[in-house]
């Protein structure tokens, strides 16, 4: 079972695309996270220069991935009057998606290359680690500044809150 983190602010959020989308970016240059994709980076190049064919050139992309495990949006956020809720997923989950390429020339002289795709879990689901990333998160763009600032309640909500709440 986990637990959505609840964030409520006396800020009104104006335009709550831009503000998700910025969060989900934030989020995803946090610095534990970033050192861990760091980790797992340096073990790709690792593993894909030991089996590069001869001649070859490896080149590695990746991309940040922010998914809900239960099919909800993992950032929501409603905006009534005054307040802001923000409510992020308990089961938020952020991969890692890294795709490796070895580019070489047959012996015809045509170039060719061969990729494929590997997915890695950032998530780290404490609860602890998680409010701290996401108030951290908040504080890297301004209209977020402006909710931690104003912010009146952080809650946990259980997946089985919710459930009951929705089911009554």
């Amino acid at each position: 079972m986990s637990n959505s983190i609840v964030l409520t602010s006396k800020y009104e959020v104006n335009d709550t695309v831009k503000f998700k989308a910025s969060l989900a970016e934030s989020l995803g240059s946090d610095t534990d996270l970033q050192k861990r994709i760091k980790v797992i980076l340096d073990q790709v190049a690792k593993e894909a220069k030991a089996s590069m064919p001869k001649d070859s050139k490896v080149s590695i992309r990746s991309v940040i991935k922010t998914q809900s495990g239960d099919g909800k949006d993992p950032i929501e956020l409603e905006v009534k009057g005054e307040e802001s809720t923000l409510t992020v997923s308990g089961t938020i989950n952020q991969t890692l998606d890294v795709v490796v390429t070895d580019a070489f020339s047959l012996d015809s002289d045509v170039d060719t290359s061969v990729s494929y795709t590997k997915e890695y879990s950032l998530t780290d689901h404490q609860s602890a680690s998680r409010i701290v990333n996401i108030l951290s998160a908040l504080k890297a763009f301004d209209e977020g500044k402006k909710f931690d600032n104003a912010l009146i309640s952080a809650d946990l909500k259980s997946d089985a809150q919710e459930s009951e709440n929705t089911a009554g």
